[in-house]
């Protein structure tokens, strides 16, 4: 079964029939967020519906089946499990996706497919213990083509397996963050090491001393040349957009040029051919995400004002330059 990909802001993952919180859809959508933990929600304690915390936000995916077993390679990527908790399903419908779904402030009551929050499964009514299965997957070259973007062949993150209760239910104690399950590689010392700033020679002028001296301003310092292969420096990433945003040699796509090469360094590897249409898409994409995250900088509850102030600055700075190569591209 192809897994379902869903973006959350909440970092929850959540498991539950719709008909079994009607109850629930005429209050507000934080009434499963009163408390920090989980397992303070009476419909966890009381095994109807299971909410399993990430750790984190973020997009991810999972998939979800009744009395299954892992594949081979999830097998082979399997990191842990986390559960069990309670479901109970009132009619033939099972989502399993996004917390941001959960019934509240009147929506809840009918059964919606919305892309990238998750999926409706069909289960048999009845009480069932879930289970999830943390696979880790993305630091796996394998499983994402030459853009970076994953395969249709990827894995899911969170494989959900539902197995009919056969005794009364009962709540764990703890229930450990999905992500805590996935050993995080500390940086290296190549990743982390700042690159040498280099000075350019400033050429001195054949005329003779002038009246009045206006010194010269002193350039600009500007990062030595990108190695033929490694890890990309942020610094060298500003004054690349730079030297694009700034050059006079561009065409518009349109009317002269359709196709964008890029040439690595390293002579042994190929080159790489973008259509302005994709490159396009990935500017137009990364520009969004910096709204989001803007709009998320300035309703942080724990920023002081002037934090968000020069968060603000960084984030527009860089939503600015993205906004103009996306004009460019765009304009016929």
């Amino acid at each position: 079964m192809k897994p379902a990909p869903f973006e959350t802001d909440l970092g929850t993952l959540a498991v539950f029939d719709p008909k079994a919180l009607l109850h629930r859809m005429r209050q507000p959508k934080t009434w499963w967020r009163e408390s920090q933990n989980v397992l303070d929600v009476p419909e966890v304690l009381e095994g109807k519906v299971a909410l399993f915390p990430i750790g984190r936000e973020g997009r991810f995916a999972s998939r979800l089946e009744v009395g299954g077993t892992l594949s081979d390679t999830e097998k082979r990527l399997l990191k842990g499990t986390v559960g069990k908790l309670g479901l109970q399903v009132v009619g033939e419908d099972v989502f399993c996706g996004a917390a941001e779904r959960l019934p509240g402030d009147g929506v809840g009551d009918r059964i919606m497919a919305i892309p990238d929050t998750g999926a409706y499964y069909k289960v048999a009514p009845g009480d069932y213990d879930a289970v999830v299965h943390v696979l880790d997957w993305r630091t796996d070259r394998e499983f994402f083509d030459e853009d970076g973007e994953p395969l249709p062949t990827a894995p899911a993150d969170f494989v959900v397996f539902l197995t009919r209760r056969e005794t009364p239910f009962d709540a764990p104690m703890e229930l450990p963050a999905l992500d805590d399950l996935i050993t995080r590689a500390e940086a290296s010392k190549e990743a982390l090491r700042v690159p040498r700033v280099v000075r350019r020679a400033v050429s001195t002028s054949p005329r003779g001393p002038r009246s009045s001296h206006v010194p010269l301003p002193e350039p600009e310092p500007e990062p030595e040349a990108p190695p033929a292969f490694g890890p990309l420096e942020p610094a060298l990433v500003r004054r690349a957009y730079k030297d694009v945003l700034e050059s006079k040699e561009l065409r518009d796509p349109g009317t002269h040029w359709g196709t964008l090469v890029l040439k690595p360094r390293d002579p042994s590897l190929q080159t790489k051919d973008v259509t302005a249409e994709d490159l396009l898409t990935k500017v137009t994409r990364v520009r969004n995400e910096m709204r989001v995250l803007e709009q998320k900088v300035n309703a942080h509850e724990k920023l002081e004002e002037d934090e968000k102030l020069n968060l603000d600055a960084q984030v527009t700075a860089v939503y600015a330059a993205m906004a103009r190569v996306a004009e460019f591209l765009a304009d016929p």
